[in-house]
């Protein structure tokens, strides 16, 4: 009767993946834990939001933290879908993956809006094509480009950022089009590159856009420190993007080639972030010992 779901990382297709472009997940091998043989009466709003009224599977989010402080990865999302498994297993020894996943876009989306990306992480697992309203598509990255996770050491809130990302847009009205149409080609662009065996130019296009919206926002999707470094990384030939909304929890390096690996992780530890080790998750949700 316990669940685990494995936590998510953006690695192409942030702010855009709202508007329907594409984007590219990928589920990482820290997991959220759900135990519905230990219930308690304390649980995740997302959880609530499904309606049930308890007790609730225990659930371990400690994977996905560091110091006490989010890292980033998508707990409330895997959080929901483990309590949703666990529970499912207590009372009829089996989950419906498909159905789970659909009750929990619903129930995160209560809580927080968003695109569901991470939702879709949780509950398939590997690396996933997503756009909203369509079924999730695993992918295969290009063989000659690498990503790795850096850890900014600090905990942003996601709903705060996506909700000034809508006040600024809102702001700017019909203005506001012209970027989003350029922001979402790049997220199709590095898509279908994926698929066709390069992807870099619609990377380098979207971190190059979202600096601009930071710079003409306020919000802070890279921070100082984080956008000298995004600059340099660049200029090696190679792409740092959020590992999601941003401001200040992980960020994706892309690189090709070994060269330019380490002289962009070395740019990127001297502007004090930390790499963070994980894989693939390929199996999403499951049932666990």
């Amino acid at each position: 009767m316990r669940a685990r779901a494995p936590g998510k990382v953006v690695i192409s297709g942030a702010y855009a993946v709202l508007d329907g472009a594409p984007a590219l997940v990928a589920a990482v091998d820290r997991y959220a834990y759900a135990d519905a043989s230990a219930l308690t009466d304390d649980t995740t709003p997302e959880v609530r939001a499904l309606g049930d009224s308890g007790p609730f599977p225990a659930l371990d989010l400690s994977e996905q933290r560091e110091g006490g402080r989010k890292l980033g990865l998508g707990s409330s999302a895997s959080g929901l879908v483990a309590s949703m498994a666990a529970s499912a297993l207590r009372h009829r020894g089996r989950f419906d993956r498909d159905a789970l996943y659909v009750c929990a876009l619903k129930a995160h989306a209560a809580v927080h809006g968003g695109s569901g990306v991470d939702v879709a992480a949780a509950t398939y697992g590997g690396i996933l094509c997503y756009r909203r309203e369509v079924a999730p598509e695993p992918t295969v990255l290009p063989s000659q480009t690498e990503w790795s996770l850096w850890n900014a050491g600090t905990a942003s809130s996601t709903s705060a950022l996506l909700g000034r990302y809508q006040d600024f847009r809102t702001s700017r009205g019909r203005d506001f089009e012209t970027f989003l149409s350029q922001l979402r080609d790049a997220a199709e662009r590095a898509a279908w590159g994926a698929q066709a065996g390069g992807c870099m130019e619609g990377l380098l296009a979207q971190s190059q856009l979202l600096a601009r919206l930071e710079a003409e926002s306020g919000m802070e999707i890279f921070g100082k420190e984080r956008e000298r470094a995004r600059v340099a990384v660049a200029a090696l030939g190679g792409v740092l993007l959020p590992g999601g909304a941003g401001g200040g929890d992980v960020y994706v390096l892309w690189t090709s080639g070994s060269e330019v690996r380490g002289s962009a992780a070395r740019l990127l530890s001297d502007a004090g972030l930390e790499r963070l080790h994980v894989k693939v998750a390929l199996h999403g949700v499951e049932k666990c010992l």
